[in-house]
This record gives structure tokens, sequence and C-alpha cells, in this order.
């Protein structure tokens, strides 16, 4: 896929130089992309093994967003495991169901 310098930008923070952040908001418009590039994040972020699909917090607006993102990992650490064979990978794939993937208000019930 081919990104725009604005969602190569949120997909690489934090920059070379930049301090890591474990914190990333991305605001646009209906259909600008911002489901594909929050898991093409995740992904990136899943191969180099900087994090484990258990230490993601995501949160969406409704649930059928957050079906679809967690749907979107799926597809893409399946694509990336048949790919490479990394057992990591697999790893994250199977731990997927249980990954902090909700609307707000179903964290928030997690949380209580």
């Amino acid at each position: 896929m081919k990104w725009t310098d604005a969602q190569q930008s949120a997909i690489d923070a934090p920059r070379p130089g930049q301090l890591p952040s474990q914190t990333i908001l991305v605001s646009a418009a209906a259909g600008s992309g911002k489901t594909a590039v929050l898991v093409e994040r995740m992904i990136q972020r899943l191969k180099r093994r900087e994090l484990s699909i258990q230490e993601l917090m995501v949160v969406t607006f409704t649930k059928a967003a957050a079906a679809e993102m967690k749907a979107r990992i799926g597809v893409k650490l399946a694509e990336e495991f048949q790919a490479t064979g990394d057992a990591y990978l697999e790893e994250q794939l199977n731990m997927l169901p249980s990954a902090h993937i909700s609307t707000l208000h179903s964290f928030c019930q997690w949380v209580i």
C-alpha cells in the first residue's frame, strides 16, 4: 500500500531523535485510512518485537470498529506469519482474541 506522508509519519512515530511514546492519537475524516494506518503501525512494532499484543490498548467508538480493527490485525499477523514462519508472530496471533481492542465503554467495564 502507498501511504501519504502524514500516514507514514503516524506509522513511523516517533521519528529518529525523538523520545519514544507509548501513546498515539490518530484523528482524521471518515474513509481517510485511520484503521489501516493503526493496523500497520501495530504490525510493524510487533514484527520488530517492540511490544506484545497484550501490551496494546486500542480504543474505538463503536463495537463494529473494534471488531474490524481486531479482524484486520488478525489477517495481517497471519499473512506475516505465513511469509516468515516467525513463532513470535504466531504467538501474537494466538493472543489476539484476548487483546484490549474495544470501545471505551467496554474497556472501562473491563477495568471495573
